[in-house]
Order: structure tokens, then C-alpha cells, then sequence
């Protein structure tokens, strides 16, 4: 269960990503991939779609999974990952004519459960922090299964 302060501040706090704003620290709490991919492009974005239930049951650190945006012509999906600290990480799916951006980050130093901390989140955008690996597993996790319809992949 998310807090209903999480809830409101993460669209806020996605939209802004103090915790991406420098380069090289960034670095420290995101990942990405590019994936190449051999069906058609609708069918891949609702592969991820239907495979997210099935990373949400692999998933045993207490994730909460939020379906936040998806573009009418199946380019584009945004998914928010509430950790168990309620920390809000990001994951975003661009889908490509050939190949999909897989990306996911973290989005601020401290958890959202606390209100108007997108505000102060903002201020300490500059401290470096880690991600302890998470999104590297969760865009790895996704990967997986999809391995059906990734043909290779690449870590940019």
C-alpha cells in the first residue's frame, strides 16, 4: 500500500528527477538499456504491459508497481516503482521502429511518504547516492520476460 502523499508528490517528482539532473551522479541510481526486438510494435509494448504482472509476483522487496502513462500510439510507457521506503524509481519503455529504450532511475534522495519532500528532494539534488542495483534488476527482470521478443540488447 502507497501513502496517499506518495501518491500526490510522484507525478511531480517524476516530471521534475532532481535525482538526474547531474551528469555523472546520475550515473550512480540509473540504468539503461536498448533492446532489439523482432514483432510487431504494439505487440512488444503489450508484452511489457502483461509481463509487469509478472515481475510485480518476482519481485520480493515489497515493490509497488503503478502504471502512470501510456502514449495512444504504443511508443511509450511509464511505470512508477514505489520501493518498501516508498522511495519513487522510474521506469520508462520508448518503443522504437526497431528497438526499445529501457530505461529506469531513481527519482530523489528521500522516500515521498513524507509530505512536500519533492520540494527538499529538489534542494539536495546535487548529493550522490545509490540505488543499491534495483533498477539494474528490474530492467534486467523485464528483459528476461520478454526474451521471446528481444533478439539482443545493449547497456548504454
Amino acid at each position: 500500500m502507497v501513502s496517499l502523499s506518495s501518491l500526490l508528490q510522484s507525478p511531480v517528482q517524476a516530471i521534475l528527477r532532481p535525482a538526474m539532473w547531474l551528469p555523472y551522479i546520475k550515473n550512480l541510481h540509473s540504468y539503461k538499456e536498448v533492446w532489439t526486438y523482432k514483432k510487431e510494435k504494439d505487440e512488444i509494448l503489450k508484452a511489457i504491459l502483461d509481463n509487469l504482472e509478472l515481475l510485480k509476483t518476482e519481485d520480493k522487496k515489497g515493490t509497488v508497481y503503478d502504471i502512470h502513462k501510456i502514449n495512444e500510439d504504443a511508443s511509450f510507457v511509464r511505470i512508477f516503482a514505489f520501493t518498501w521506503a516508498e522511495w519513487l524509481d522510474v521506469m520508462e519503455f520508448t518503443v522504437n521502429k526497431e528497438s526499445v529504450e529501457a530505461v529506469s532511475f531513481s527519482s530523489g534522495l528521500f522516500p515521498l511518504f513524507i509530505p512536500f519532500i519533492s520540494i527538499v528532494n529538489c534542494a539536495f539534488f546535487w548529493v550522490p547516492f545509490l540505488d543499491n542495483g534495483l533498477n539494474k534488476v528490474r530492467i534486467s527482470s523485464m528483459r528476461n520476460l520478454l526474451n521471446s521478443y528481444i533478439t539482443e540488447y545493449k547497456v548504454t
